[in-house]
């Protein structure tokens, strides 16, 4: 009730002139976001599960009424397990099919011509353009070419480390 809220200006109390309710949940930007998982040996075990899992709960959250997603994962080689979607149990299963092996090579899952994560982050449909980048940090990269690259296409690069070294240390 607006009759139950009192507003002191300058120690005198003042009457409201509107009330709202404050929003529960902030409008939705559309976003098309990448999300690139190691899949590398160094993630076997707990790591991984905690990939995965953490990678299925932040999926469960974004509004996909207005976002899409795709999901790439990375050890020596890169793949596109799942195209841009809307499709949550889509999303879901292509997490859920990943198996892990293989070395680690960064500079390839951001770089490699046509199939890279840049490359596939380019391909999304909104102005906004994520890569969420999730590793336990043990890769070599050119950080400053990477960033570069992805500035002069409007993407924006997060790094999510699980485990020993972080990925601002590596990447």
């Amino acid at each position: 009730d607006i009759n139950s809220v009192s507003i002191l200006e300058n120690g005198e109390i003042i009457s409201p002139l509107s009330s709202k309710a404050p929003v529960s949940r902030l409008e939705a930007i559309p976003l098309s976001l990448v999300f690139a998982l190691d899949i590398s040996g160094s993630m076997f075990g707990q790591k991984f599960e905690i990939l995965k899992a953490s990678t299925k709960k932040i999926i469960k959250i974004i509004p996909l009424d207005v976002s899409e997603v795709a999901i790439a994962s990375f050890n020596h080689e890169i793949a596109l397990n799942c195209d841009f979607t809307h499709n949550l149990d889509t999303l879901l299963h292509s997490i859920d099919c990943l198996r892990s092996g293989g070395g680690t090579n960064f500079e390839n899952a951001f770089l490699a011509d046509y199939a890279g994560l840049v490359d596939i982050a380019k391909q999304g449909q909104y102005e906004n353009k994520l890569i969420i980048f999730i590793s336990d940090g043990m890769g070599k990269l050119n950080a400053q070419q990477v960033t570069d690259l992805a500035n002069s296409n409007l993407i924006t690069v997060n790094c999510i480390k699980i485990g020993r070294a972080s990925c601002r240390e590596r990447v």
